[in-house]
């Protein structure tokens, strides 16, 4: 009788922690920091101690400070974005990008 519960039991958590992990993987989140690292595939954003790795895919939308469509050149380091993006299992992908203010790095 014990093992019955214990089996239902059990086979409740799981299916309820794979409804969890489906709905959460598919939400679109926001992110504000600045750009710190870009490369072809990915741009790296900052802010106080949080750092995330964004994959950007052909789907990614850019748009500029004024909210006009752009392409991926409005991007530069030490710009501050805002990233609009998805987590499709470990990974995060970008759905948009759009610049809130541009960088002032120094360079040397």
């Amino acid at each position: 009788m014990q093992a019955k519960i214990f089996s239902v039991l059990l086979a409740a958590l799981m299916l309820l922690s794979a409804i969890a992990v489906y709905a959460a993987s598919g939400r679109e989140r926001v992110f504000t920091g600045v750009v710190i690292h870009l490369t072809d595939t990915a741009i790296e954003v900052k802010r106080g101690r949080r750092e995330f790795l964004i994959s950007i895919t052909p789907r990614t939308v850019y748009c500029a400070a004024d909210g006009s469509a752009a392409d991926r050149s409005v991007l530069e380091l030490c710009g501050t974005v805002r990233v609009y993006y998805v987590q499709e299992g470990c990974a995060l992908h970008a759905v948009r990008v759009q610049l809130v203010r541009e960088g002032e790095c120094y360079r040397r």
